[in-house]
């Protein structure tokens, strides 16, 4: 069980509701003995204590969509367990519902939870470790690159592509999902290759073992590479990038749904949305 003295508070400052949820949150927290520490943004909203990267805490706390909840995990270095409220269209990354979220901290408080722990992907280029995906593809939007993907050294796809998606099963979901990946199941070691336009209809979304390396080669044009959509860095023509399964892990608090659960919001995000 976490031993809970503090939490750092990462929140969307955009909507009142959002706001008054983390004030409450935050009030909770502190009548419990447990001491908050406040992202800048939401510092400047609410007051108290001031989170900062030197901080040490406990527990993640983090409300809004995915990309907030992957900005507040990256924030503070992939290295705590996160608790993550969904505040935005589909949050799969997220326990539970804004409407829930006072609930789920009184349980979470009782020790009434669970743990799901996520590996990560690492990267040769100097990047963060991946919690969704690596995107390696061109440095413009409106421009492809020439690409060689190989797996343990055997050439896969050799073509023209907006970008190749290295996708974490937790990762499976988002970006590549939208782009014609498959659905991995977390409990699978493995981690899916899934082309954004590729030129040829051959190359298919390719599911490679957790303990495999992909290497990704631009034969033509720059490259832009980014991690989870919030670290990034472009390399010059000739330039290649190499992915693989790490065994460092990121946990997750769950006191809500489980996996199947979570994929229906992804699936159909409007059945559910409640801002």
């Amino acid at each position: 069980m976490l031993r809970i003295g503090t939490v750092a508070l990462f929140s969307r400052v955009d909507l009142d509701e959002v706001l008054l949820v983390s004030s409450k949150i935050k009030e909770r927290f502190e009548s419990s003995g447990v001491n908050v520490l406040l992202e800048d943004r939401l510092y400047e909203k609410l007051g108290g204590a001031r989170w900062n990267s030197k901080s040490t805490f406990d527990l993640l706390i983090a409300i809004g969509g995915d990309g907030t909840i992957l900005r507040a995990v990256h924030a503070t270095g992939l290295s705590k367990p996160v608790f993550a409220i969904r505040a935005g269209l589909v949050g799969f990354l997220a326990d539970c519902d804004l409407h829930e979220a006072l609930e789920a901290i009184d349980m979470l408080l009782k020790d009434e939870y669970r743990i799901e722990s996520y590996k990560l992907l690492e990267n040769n280029v100097n990047l963060p470790y991946a919690l969704n995906e690596v995107r390696v593809g061109a440095t413009d939007v409106l421009k492809t690159v020439d690409l060689e993907v190989r797996v343990e050294g055997e050439v896969i796809a050799l073509d023209r592509v907006d970008a190749v998606l290295v996708a974490t099963p937790l990762g499976s979901t988002g970006y590549s999902l939208s782009c014609g990946g498959c659905i991995l199941d977390p409990r699978v070691e493995a981690y899916i290759l899934t082309p954004v336009s590729p030129l040829t209809p051959s190359f298919k979304p390719y599911v490679a073992p957790w303990d495999a390396t992909v290497e990704i080669r631009v034969i033509r044009g720059d490259l832009y590479v980014s991690v989870d959509g919030v670290a990034s860095i472009k390399l010059p023509e000739g330039s290649s990038v190499k992915v693989k399964g790490s065994s460092k892990t990121v946990d997750f608090i769950r006191v809500k749904g489980r996996f199947i659960e979570r994929l229906r919001r992804r699936v159909n995000p409007r059945f559910r949305l409640n801002l």
